[in-house]
């Protein structure tokens, strides 16, 4: 594979990644920058929110948010500089029950933005502040879901397929949950739940056998990480090197407050490749 420097881009005929120069990817991971900076109107917006990822989804008129982390402000920055504030609206946050860690970040955003539906995946637990989370969501107006098994949800864009899917709790007592979104071709697959909850789920055929991109919001993810040709996760703990994500020809570790660009662009994917880590051994048909 050649290493030209600008953004990979990736067929949806699937297997083809090949290297051009585009200087738009030079702003694709940005680093504890508090200015507004436009992105693609069809793009994924990928950031570290107190330690867990949090994605938004901007897929032409419709906006999916993904988490929403331990902090207050972390989420409300991340949507807030990914549009003008004319168009701040979010069609659909998404929440796992199974991580309370993501609670507070998606509370401040129902608050502070303009949040229309809110899906929970998986049974809530019994903490107060599930109930805090659902009664700012009633003085909102915003409409509340949960999804105890797996479904699919509707949006205005007939071009955005989003399937929910709630495993079982596992011997931990937590459950898994995967957010699988498909847009023009591509499908993208967010999944959070304990490492070897997730690789179960995986193993039994729950989750798609050949994602574009997966994104793993808690640290260690790595039983979903199989067949994808782009991994984004947090930055670990302990450095994990990049050959060890089964089948993943880049992987991207994100730290607080970095973000990542992923460009729909027609039939391709888009990504700043000198943002990426390639695998040791890329997968067949790499260039």
């Amino acid at each position: 594979m050649t290493g030209l420097g600008g953004s990979m881009v990736r067929s949806h005929g699937w297997h083809l990644l090949a290297v051009v120069l585009s200087c738009a990817v030079a702003v694709g991971l940005i680093a504890g920058q508090q200015i507004a900076m436009p992105t693609p109107a069809h793009s994924l917006v990928i950031g570290n929110t107190a330690g867990t990822l949090s994605v938004v989804a901007q897929l032409g008129d419709v906006r999916v948010v993904v988490g929403g982390g331990s902090s207050r402000s972390d989420l409300v920055e991340l949507v807030g500089r990914t549009a003008p504030p004319w168009r701040q609206r979010v069609d659909l946050l998404i929440v796992p029950a199974g991580d309370t860690r993501q609670i507070t970040g998606a509370m401040q955003l129902i608050q502070d933005g303009d949040v229309r539906q809110l899906a929970v995946l998986g049974v809530a637990g019994a903490e107060s502040i599930w109930t805090g989370l659902e009664r700012v969501a009633a003085e909102r107006g915003v409409v509340v879901r949960h999804v105890p098994g797996s479904a699919g949800v509707m949006l205005p864009s007939g071009d955005v397929d989003v399937q929910l899917v709630v495993a079982d709790h596992d011997a931990s007592g937590e459950s898994i949950s995967v957010v699988i979104l498909s847009y023009r071709g591509a499908v993208i697959t967010i999944v959070d739940g304990p490492p070897r909850a997730v690789e179960a789920l995986n193993e039994a055929g729950k989750l798609p056998s050949d994602p574009d991109v997966v994104i793993a919001q808690r640290d260690g993810e790595g039983g979903a990480l199989r067949g994808a040709a782009v991994v984004v996760r947090p930055e670990p703990a302990r450095s994990i090197p990049a050959s060890q994500v089964d089948g993943a020809a880049f992987t991207s570790e994100l730290s607080r407050g970095e973000r990542l660009i992923v460009t729909l662009d027609g039939d391709e994917l888009r990504l700043p490749l000198d943002q990426m880590t390639p695998a040791a051994s890329p997968p067949a048909g790499a260039r």
